[in-house]
């Protein structure tokens, strides 16, 4: 008897087709047309709900919906809580428009499809690549699913460079490209030009008057504590402009706050960035040297005169060259 090919024999364990609890996954990245288009939030919606409906002996358990994420890691919030439901036993069954709604990520889509649904016993749907794994081939199982999800990660590779030198023009330019304004600004109703805050920005002039006073920046941070100052990460989730609830218990202001402030020349008007950049879609950030930094003057009205701000480097700089002469001197009497 002809020896069987194990790559033929490559099967995934499949869930009957009874008693489905449907989870309907639906994802959208920020660069995913603004959200419009075939694969937007709603339409991703109605396809699977449509769909669900031809699935006998089944309901529809939750819709898990991120938008906004990207699909080349599995660190997204309801992703994670779907896991949850169907660790659970809440969910036996996934539903998602294509592959590329699922994952972009080559190895861990694999992973998922091939281990760990299996093992927990839950069927997976991608209605439009015409893939279920009750009904998989051998074929979809070792070549077409593995294909499609090497075409969908190369497709975010080359997304995630076009989008990065889409970026660097616009920042070129001046444009305000952060998620947040810094303290002391506001986004517009321009999403590339920030505004003034007044609220905050009349604590961030008295963090500039208290060091040109001689105030260190751990006392800084000690004058706006007594004070019950919000420090920023607190003051932007008591304004709504943060949602996470971890915000909510920041405990007050830190040298290292104080600092960040009293150096920044985005309170003189000039906008800097591109101090962190990651080369691959999901790799870790780095620091870039301050000589490639995109430093544009004159972007947005400023809070601190330059004369100002100007003042305040020197006397931190003295301050720094009287630390080290002092660490010096102690190193020299141990000695």
């Amino acid at each position: 008897m002809a020896r069987v090919s194990r790559k033929q024999n490559k099967y995934i364990p499949k869930v009957q087709n009874t008693a489905m609890k449907i989870a309907l996954y639906v994802r959208l990245s920020n660069e995913d047309n603004g959200g419009r288009g075939k694969d937007s939030i709603q339409n991703q919606i109605e396809l699977l709900m449509e769909f669900a409906e031809q699935v006998g002996q089944s309901e529809i358990s939750e819709t898990y919906i991120d938008n906004g994420h990207t699909g080349t890691d599995f660190e997204r919030p309801e992703w994670e809580r779907m896991l949850e439901d169907i660790k659970n036993h809440k969910v036996n069954c996934v539903i998602v428009k294509d592959l590329s709604r699922f994952a972009r990520n080559y190895l861990e889509a694999g992973h998922y499809i091939e281990h760990v649904f299996p093992f927990l016993n839950v069927r997976f749907i991608a209605v439009t690549d015409g893939f279920d794994t009750l009904t998989a081939t051998p074929a979809q199982l070792s070549y077409l699913i593995p294909l499609k999800n090497i075409m969908n990660e190369n497709y975010a590779r080359d997304i995630s460079k076009k989008e990065r030198s889409a970026k660097k023009v616009l920042r070129k330019k001046g444009c305000f490209l952060g998620a947040y304004a810094m303290y002391g600004y506001e986004k517009t109703s321009d999403k590339h030009v920030i505004g003034v805050d007044p609220e905050a920005a009349v604590h961030v002039k008295t963090i500039f008057d208290l060091c040109e006073k001689g105030y260190s920046d751990s006392a800084i941070a000690k004058y706006l504590n007594e004070r019950k100052v919000l420090c920023p990460a607190r003051y932007k989730y008591e304004k709504g402009i943060v949602k996470n609830a971890k915000y909510a218990n920041t405990s007050g202001w830190y040298p290292q706050t104080i600092a960040g402030i009293l150096t920044s020349r985005v309170y003189i008007g000039d906008m800097v960035q591109g101090a962190r950049r990651s080369k691959e879609i999901k790799g870790k950030k780095e620091v870039v040297p301050k000589s490639e930094w995109d430093i544009v003057s004159g972007t947005h009205e400023a809070i601190i005169s330059k004369e100002q701000f100007d003042r305040v480097q020197e006397i931190r700089m003295d301050r720094h060259r009287q630390y080290e002469k002092m660490i010096q001197e102690n190193r020299r009497l141990a000695g």
